[in-house]
Order: structure tokens, then sequence, then C-alpha cells
């Protein structure tokens, strides 16, 4: 183990060690003798004790030297290391190879990543006895290669040393250093070497920053790059609306970058859309000028419904060819349908369970359609089937019968949404058959009415979609709205409580059933004026579409959501998931973000395309490289062109500090301090 410190100069501090001994020595009292007949046998007992307290003294000022000199280790932040897995007198080689989307280009027939991967096991072979290898790939994070062996010897590593799957992910130069750094400061050894293979792409140098490399670590840049490569590459292609109604029209917008150095006349681009059996075919053809961007519409017809997915692809010949596709997905879906529970189907006067509510997804002004809502609402009574719809709405439903809990546990654990208002009507005898489907969030206790200060939403999980739109109070402060009645639960351990009262009374309780993403959403106030003025806030619309939008998925963006592979300005489809259903337990898998394609994800769709930064052939220079990131290349004179400090958030944390335990014997010290000093006389 190693002892590292963040701030150094906060190792200054221990020049403050000399004022407790100046103190001592310049400051001690000198007793002056005078002889008193009446204290000669005190003198005796002083004598006796001399001794003793001039040993406190010391130990009361080693006491503050110590704390003092804890205080400017715990400011210099010490951290420990581990050694590197090499012995002492290894030489340390660390390898980078680029495996970034660019790296697909080719040089005379090979890509430069196999030229890359060749001549780091040339490295290797070639290299002298006693060298011990780190070796890595990297684009957007870094991919450490260990031989099967796990010994990382030459032979072993170089036959690990294979070309990489190919990526389609963005360069990021820092995480790569990132990793070599803490390589290189883990290391026993004085003699090591980073050797960088890349194309010097400069889309990559603009992303976070890092740590210097340290100075002893001699950095050789390979670049294997292209000066003015032939790209073609589509920059965008997206339809001007995602989600469309069946026999509505839409159109595609695609843009294409010419990043080579010479014009492409009459270049053909072509779109093509699948639905089942079903196909679309578009071809138009543009004039690109070199370094210019141009953008072809396709207009489509009125689309069937069902999912369509396909892409828009550019003929060009060239070396890089990664980027000359791009994927995108339209759904021409109805509206959700909406399954109201009404037991007065005929009551249609404010005073309705369903009445505000249904009013608040018209979206229109009274009287009119729903043409304009995501949402079509039909109410019944009856048992109708279940299936057809996409969310079940109880509005102070006063019984829920066994067969329709049955229906409603299966609805959910089909990845159906089921939402409950309570009321006067409910009851924990009333819901029994829902409990025992597994459906009920928690068990119901009792209605309860204010007769003075009314409940208000005290808090709410920011995370989650259905509230975050409530974070900033200039877009509605839910706070305000007061609830005269509410339905006092007890929440189950499987459920979530999304939201709160001022009293610690759930106010949204979630629980989610099977594996298709279903989920229940229980609110413990009515939808109507009965308990509450809250149909008539200016809230209540966008906190029902909000409810809604949860269950069905279109709080997360919709049904059809676009991303770029690592870049790390989008939101991951983790970020998706949880956002769309309150936690990330159903999270997408992750891998299917390193490829391009449509991917299907419960009720989602997502359309993962390349980031078109790793489209840009700009290059930058060595020397430019090098000073980027404070590089010692061994043949010129270091300039340190920024210092670690000012790349590092000092308030930053490392996993490896030993802060905790300074502070712990620092306040030892300061207690023992405490109680000598009270007993240590002068």
């Amino acid at each position: 183990m190693n002892l590292g410190l963040i701030q150094n100069g906060m190792l200054f501090g221990l020049l403050a060690l000399a004022i407790p001994l100046v103190i001592h020595l310049l400051f001690r009292q000198k007793p002056r003798d005078v002889q008193l007949g009446s204290v000669r046998f005190l003198q005796q007992i002083m004598e006796k004790h001399r001794n003793r307290r001039k040993v406190m003294r010391w130990l009361l000022m080693s006491l503050r030297m110590l704390g003092l000199a804890l205080l400017a280790l715990l400011f210099a932040r010490p951290f420990m290391t581990e050694s590197s897995t090499g012995t002492g007198g290894e030489k340390l080689v660390a390898i980078l190879i680029d495996r970034s989307a660019s790296m697909q280009l080719r040089a005379d027939g090979t890509t430069l990543v196999d030229m890359a991967v060749e001549e780091a096991r040339k490295l290797v072979r070639n290299a002298e006895n006693k060298t011990h290898f780190e070796v890595a790939y990297f684009d957007h994070e870094v991919e450490p290669i260990t031989a099967t062996s796990g010994t990382n010897s030459a032979l072993d590593l170089e036959k690990a040393i294979q070309p990489p799957d190919e990526s389609y992910s963005a360069t990021d130069y820092a995480a790569a250093f990132r990793w070599a750094h803490d390589i290189c400061t883990n290391a026993k050894t004085e003699d090591m070497e980073l050797h960088v293979f890349t194309d010097l792409q400069q889309s990559g140098l603009a992303w976070s920053e890092v740590e210097p490399m340290p100075a002893d670590v001699i950095v050789k840049v390979h670049d294997l790059g292209r000066d003015l490569p032939n790209n073609l590459a589509i920059i965008g292609a997206s339809p001007k609306r995602m989600v469309v109604r069946p026999g509505e029209s839409t159109k595609v917008e695609c843009s294409l970058l010419n990043a080579g150095p010479f014009p492409l006349e009459e270049l053909p681009v072509e779109l093509n859309l699948k639905c089942g059996s079903r196909t679309i075919h578009r071809r138009e053809k543009l004039k690109l000028e070199p370094g210019s961007i141009e953008t072809v519409t396709f207009e489509l017809p009125e689309l069937e419904s069902g999912l369509w997915q396909g892409s828009v692809t550019a003929e060009s010949h060239e070396d890089l060819l990664f980027d000359n596709k791009r994927y995108l997905a339209i759904l021409s879906a109805p509206q959700y349908r909406v399954l109201v529970i009404d037991e007065e189907p005929t009551q249609t006067d404010v005073f309705s369970d369903t009445y505000h509510f249904c009013s608040a997804l018209r979206l229109a002004p009274r009287g009119g359609t729903y043409a304009e809502s995501p949402y079509f609402p039909e109410l019944s009574p009856n048992n109708a089937p279940l299936s057809k719809f996409d969310v079940i709405v109880l509005a102070n439903v006063s019984n829920v019968s066994e067969e329709r809990a049955r229906r409603l546990s299966e609805f959910v654990e089909s990845g159906g949404g089921v939402l409950v208002f309570t009321g006067e009507n409910v009851d924990a005898k009333g819901y029994r058959h829902l409990a025992q489907a597994g459906l009920l969030p928690g068990e119901i206790v009792a209605p309860r009415e204010a007769f003075d200060l009314p409940w208000r939403v005290g808090e709410w999980k920011e995370s989650h979609s259905v509230f975050q739109p409530f974070l900033d109070p200039q877009y509605g402060d839910i706070r305000k709205i007061p609830f005269r009645g509410i339905t006092e639960m007890k929440v189950a351990d499987d459920a979530n409580v999304v939201a709160k009262f001022s009293d610690g009374n759930p106010f949204v309780v979630e629980k989610r059933l099977g594996d298709a993403g279903g989920s229940l959403l229980w609110v413990n106030t009515s939808a109507d004026n009965q308990w509450s003025n809250w149909t008539e806030s200016e809230l209540f619309v966008p906190i029902v579409h909000q409810m809604l939008g949860h269950l069905t998925g279109l709080n997360a963006g919709g049904p059809v959501q676009e991303k770029l592979i690592d870049t790390g300005a989008d939101m991951g489809l983790e970020a998706l998931a949880e956002q769309a259903n309150g936690d990330a337990s159903s999270a997408a898998d992750s891998s299917n973000a390193r490829t391009p394609g449509v991917f299907a994800h419960q009720k989602f769709h997502h359309v993962v395309n390349v980031s078109p930064r790793e489209s840009e052939t700009e290059r930058c220079s060595v020397e430019d490289f090098v000073k980027r990131f404070d590089l010692n290349v061994g043949d010129r004179e270091q300039v340190p062109l920024v210092q670690a400090a000012s790349l590092t958030n000092p308030l930053d944390v490392r996993h490896n500090e030993i802060w905790h335990w300074i502070l712990f014997a620092l306040m030892t010290v300061f207690v023992g301090e405490f109680f000598l000093s009270n007993r240590t006389v002068a």
C-alpha cells in the first residue's frame, strides 16, 4: 500500500507546529523563591511532584503539536493506493487502443483498428525482459485486455490482443487517460511508458477534463489516421411526428454531411420502412459540396396501424461506411383507450365521480371531442372485456367483485395500468377481493375528513415521472391544493409510496405486478369535488395526464424514443426506464445501446443511432494532442499547461481517501488535550 496526497500544499501547515513549542519555551512561568515559614511543609510537597508536572506539561505540548499536524494532514487529503501486480524493477508499458467508430476507416484495405492491434502486438512481441504490460481498448469507456492465463506475459498477452468487435461508440480520450493515470500512479516502478494508438479525432478532445499523467511517464502517440478522408455521413433522419393516427401521413427529414474533399453529384438516398408485410420505399437524389450539409425530405403516404421501422441509407463508395445508414421508426396507433368504471353512468352533472376525470382527458372546451387528446375514455358499469383497453380507472367504486378483481390482476400482470381514486364509498370490506388478488397496495384503514385544517401534499419522489414536472413551483405548486378528505392507508412492503400528505399519510401509492411493466396507481382521495376543490385547480388536468402518461409510457418520451450511442449527453435506456417506471428495476438491456437499430422494450421502442460527432473527420496534430493532455513525450521540454488542481474539483471525494480515520484521531487528540489541560498546572 502506498500513501498519496491530493493537496500537497497543505503540508506547509506543519510549520504551525512551532507555535506550541514557542509558547512552551518562551512563556513558561519562572517562579521566584520566597521563604515563608508558614508554607515550608508545602514546599516539600511541591518538590515531590515537580517532575510529574514537568512530564505532564511536555505531554500536553506534544498533544497540541500532534493535533496541528493531524489538522494539516486532514486538509492535505491523503489516500491509499494499492501497488500494481508488477514487481519492483520491472518496466511498465501501458497500451491504449482506440476502437471508436471512426477507427473503421480503411487505409490500404485494412481498418485503422486492425492496424492498431497489429502494432500493439508487435510492441508486446519485441519488448525487453522484465516488462509488465497493461493493455486496454477504449472508445467512450475503457475495456482492459487480460490474457486467459491471468499472467499478462508477453506471449499470452500477444494472443489475447485480437481485433475487437465492430464498435459504434464515440471517442472519449479523457476516459482513456483516467485509466492510464490510475495504472501508472499505482505502479511500483519508475520506468513507465504509455502507448496510444488512435486516429487523433478532434471531437474526442472536447469531453471532460482529466488529471495530467505523472511527469515520469513517457507517452508515445501513434497516429494512424488519414487526412481528408472521403466520407459521407447521414447525421440525422427523423420523422416530423413519431406517433400518428391510422390513416394520417407525415414527413421524414434526412440531413447529410459531405466530410470529404470532393463534391458528390446525384447522390442517391433511399428510405425504406416496413410494417409486417407492408413496405414503403422512397428514393431521392441530391448534390453535396465538400463540407456542406444538405437536407432531403421524404413524403410518406397514409400509414396503416402498426410500427413502421426502417432506415435511410446513402449509396456512396467510400472507406468509412458506418454512418451511411440511420434508423428510424414511426408508430401509427389510435388513442389510448381508457375504461372508466362508473357505477352510475347516467349521472353527468358536476357531482359525478367520473365527470371531472373525463373532462380532464378531453383537452377541449365543454361539449368538444377527444380528437386532440391522446386518451379516449369509455364509461362502462359492466364487466366489459379489458384486453382492448390500455388503462382501467376506478373512481370511488364501492365494491370490487371477486371476478373483477381477478380480471384486473391479470390485466396488470399482462402489462396494463390501473388507476384508482378513493372516496367515501371505498372501504376495506368492498376491496377485500382486490386485496386477495394481490393488487391492493396496502391496508385500507378508513376515510378521514378534516374539520379545521385541510390536508396538503407534503412531499413526493422527485424522480418519479408523475410528479417530475412539478419540481419547479413556477409551473404550479401542488402543495397549495387543499384536501378536506382522504383515505387513510397502511402501505404494504411491496408497494411504493410516490407522494405523501403533510401528515405522512400516503397520497399516491404504486404497486407493480408481473414482468410486463404493468402497474397500479392508487390515489387516496377522490376525483370529484366532494373531498376537495382540486378538480377546479389548474393543476388537476396535468396531474391526471401525468398519471395516465406514467401508466401508458407517454411520460418517458412516448412509445418511440430516439437515442444516440454513448454520447453522454443523451438519456440512456436505463434512465428512460427509470423515468417511466419510477425505478430502474425494469431497465432495458444496456447492450442494445451499443449497436444501432430499433429495439423493443416493454411499452417502448428505442431508435438507437451513431452519434454524428463520430462522423467528423477533422483531426488534431500530435503536438496539439500532447498539449491538450499535458503529456511527456520524452523528446521535448515538459511545459505544464495546466495544474492538476485546476482539473479536479477539490470537493470531489476519492473512494480510497483516509480522511475519516485522521478525523477520528484528531478528535481523540483534542479530547485528550482538553482533559489533560484541565489537570495540568503551571
